[in-house]
């Protein structure tokens, strides 16, 4: 599981740029750092120092800082040599091909997170934290998962998991005296209590999951409607600029036509679609074919009318908006329906409004906790957790509860808590975490 090996990588983006840092950790990190610059400069711990980079005993390169975190005070636990030097990819490669030389290899994506993670500097959900925060795309996203990586949620489920245990304990009491006194023992009630508060803490966390994803994945937004109903002007209502071509001609919109904004802090992406109709243009035919797909593949249906158009009727389960647009057009005297909301979308009037109720519709999950999840392997041991729990809390409310089978329940519940911080895993899952990371990371 744990490769012993100094490893070296690019920290910072591929490409040129002013600055890139290569990250060596591992025993020989020092040495090989060490061979790299010029043989009057001594590495201290935290200590920055400008030398010359050399790619072999006479061929200097570069000048570049060089950053010796001594172990076990580093991010991985190890030895670690940040070596900052300017951004040409030449530069880079050769600096790392003579690390290489030198006896380092090269690190696999997220193996410098992984490091961390098997040295005890961080849990696993911490080190998957690191891995979203580097990859959100919101700042509202960057802050929950700076919560996770700060061990927010950690320390929720490590406080979940020491309330278990004192249950535990006493329960082993309980098992010794259990066959000189039948009466229910006196902590039954201080037992269904610590349960009731575990339960709901668990639950609490598993309730973050959609919002959690919706931070992290994003959500999407369709715009549908029949030929001409204003969903391209709407599109660029939204969107403060012109994306998306707009016309008088009907089925001026063939295709789908995404872009990217963000509401409250979550990622959306906005789909203008091709106008739903019977056709028997093949161009068109496969526009509401796409448009189609769409509808099953979002989070949140805007569905357009006008006066001169009617609603498309669909059947499906989704979040849906209904939007009256080019109310400019029509005469004073128009029943509004409390559901809808009358816009005109030419003249921005009323978009304001709509904006308003998408902010809330995209987060109506949201959650009063800071312990957030955002990914199946979270999910998936936490109801099972929580499975456990319920199953333990059940027993107990019996008039006669059979205490071996709480303990029981407990522990099985106690397990799946661990193997969502990464204190029991497999190789698999490890590598299933890790392998979407960066390679400097």
């Amino acid at each position: 599981m744990y490769d012993s090996h100094t490893i070296v990588a690019q920290a910072t983006p591929f490409g040129r740029g002013s600055v890139s840092i290569i990250r060596l950790s591992g025993e020989k990190a020092l040495l090989i750092a060490q061979s790299l610059a010029s043989d009057s400069i001594v590495l201290r711990d935290r200590v920055v120092v400008l030398s010359s980079v050399f790619i072999d005993s006479k061929k200097k390169i570069d000048e570049a800082l060089f950053t010796y975190f001594r172990n076990p005070n580093s991010y991985t636990g190890e030895d670690i040599v940040e070596i900052s030097c300017h951004g040409n990819p030449v530069i880079v490669d050769s600096i790392i091909k003579r690390a290489c030389f030198l006896g380092a290899k090269i690190a696999e994506p997220g193996e410098f997170t992984k490091r961390a993670f098997l040295n005890g500097k961080l849990d696993l959900i911490q080190a998957e934290a690191v891995g979203d925060l580097i990859n959100s795309r919101s700042e509202e996203a960057a802050l929950h998962q700076n919560k996770n990586l700060s061990g927010s949620v950690s320390s929720t489920v490590l406080k979940i998991q020491k309330d278990l245990l004192s249950i535990l304990s006493s329960l082993e009491f309980e098992f010794d005296v259990s066959e000189l006194d039948t009466h229910l023992p006196e902590n039954v009630n201080n037992y269904l209590k610590v349960l009731k508060n575990s339960c709901l803490k668990v639950r609490s966390i598993l309730n973050s999951y959609s919002m959690g994803l919706a931070y992290t994945q994003g959500l999407r937004i369709a715009l549908v409607g029949k030929p001409n109903v204003g969903k391209s002007t709407l599109m660029n209502c939204l969107l403060g600029e012109n994306r998306s071509i707009t016309s008088s001609v009907s089925g001026t919109t063939r295709d789908t036509i995404t872009s990217e904004i963000t509401l409250s802090g979550v990622p959306v992406l906005l789909i203008d679609t091709a106008g739903i109709t019977n056709t028997d243009n093949p161009i068109e035919k496969e526009g509401v074919l796409r448009a189609s797909k769409e509808i099953e593949r979002a989070d949140i249906i805007i569905s357009m009318s006008s006066p001169k158009i009617k609603k498309i009727e669909t059947k499906h389960s989704k979040k849906t908006i209904h939007v009256y647009n080019k109310t400019d057009s029509i005469k004073a005297g128009l029943v509004k329906k409390p559901s809808y909301f009358y816009i005109s979308a030419l003249n921005n009037q009323g978009v304001d409004l709509l904006l308003e109720r998408l902010k809330l519709l995209v987060t109506e999950n949201n959650f009063s906790t800071d312990s957030t999840i955002n990914n199946l392997r979270q999910k998936d041991a936490l109801e099972k957790s929580l499975s456990s729990l319920t199953s333990a809390l059940n027993i107990l409310k019996n008039n006669k509860p059979e205490l071996e089978l709480v303990a029981f329940e407990i522990k099985d519940s106690m397990n799946f808590l661990s193997v969502f911080l990464g204190k029991v895993n497999s190789e698999d899952v490890l590598n299933g975490v890790f392998s979407n990371f960066c390679v400097g990371k």
